[in-house]
């Protein structure tokens, strides 16, 4: 009896823990309204929550509007069927409602930073302001082959974690201990263009990187001309 005690316990801590990372999630949401509000029939909003590149077939021209639930998204729209933007915009439970002015669409969609939050995750990616290509890492530690260039990175910081970079590969050379903005779910940093060669979670003292420094900076590009806040409460 004991026995199946113990493994019943075990299945329910172990469904808990599923449950609570599932809820840690980026999560953004879309609306047909212009304001963030449900529809009383029909499909009333697309949530995404599970998705790292959603393209403007998926959203569709009918979408006026989104906020963010969860994390960090870069969200690019086309304004009059020519002008391209995007909007970075931080998850604050959807308080905030991003609408748009006549003539847009919305276009590609990525989250920043790993998808679960409760998960150490750090992005580097090959152009400013979080765009083009992403490498993603998701393990404690990881080597390049050689030091590579990147210009913008995202790391999950929900958890407060830290992250050490290092000039060259295998964590030799000069190197810079990164501290997470604790404010937002994901810290968002956008640069000229740095060079990496390896990196790994937590900051430690090493003989082979004497001018250790510390950064953390949190950006937000929102473009107000494409792009209008309502302030309210999702209902």
């Amino acid at each position: 009896m004991s026995s199946k005690i113990s493994i019943l316990i075990t299945a329910i801590v172990v469904g808990l823990a599923v449950y609570t990372t599932a809820q840690k999630l980026q999560s953004i949401r879309f609306f047909v309204s212009p304001t963030c509000v449900q529809a009383t029939s029909g499909f009333p909003y697309h949530n995404y929550s599970a998705s790292r590149n959603i393209t403007s077939d998926v959203t569709g021209t009918g979408l006026q509007s989104y906020c963010v639930v969860r994390g960090a998204w870069r969200v690019e729209h086309s304004y009059l069927l020519h002008e391209t933007d995007f909007n970075i915009s931080l998850g604050d439970s959807c308080t905030t409602c991003y609408r748009a002015r006549i003539g847009f669409r919305y276009g590609n969609i990525r989250f920043l930073g790993g998808q679960d939050l409760a998960v150490p995750a750090f992005s580097l990616y090959s152009d400013r302001n979080f765009a083009g290509k992403e490498t993603l890492i998701s393990g404690n530690e990881y080597s390049f082959e050689q030091t590579t260039s990147f210009m913008s990175y995202a790391f999950n910081s929900y958890s407060n974690w830290t992250w050490q970079t290092f000039q060259q590969p295998r964590y030799r050379g000069n190197s810079t201990c990164i501290r997470p903005n604790v404010v937002d779910d994901v810290t968002l940093v956008s640069l000229t263009t740095f060079n990496i060669g390896s990196l790994r979670l937590g900051c430690r003292n090493s003989a082979n990187s004497p001018k250790s420094q510390t950064v953390g900076l949190t950006i937000a590009f929102v473009s107000a001309a494409i792009m209008v806040p309502f302030v309210g409460i999702i209902l």
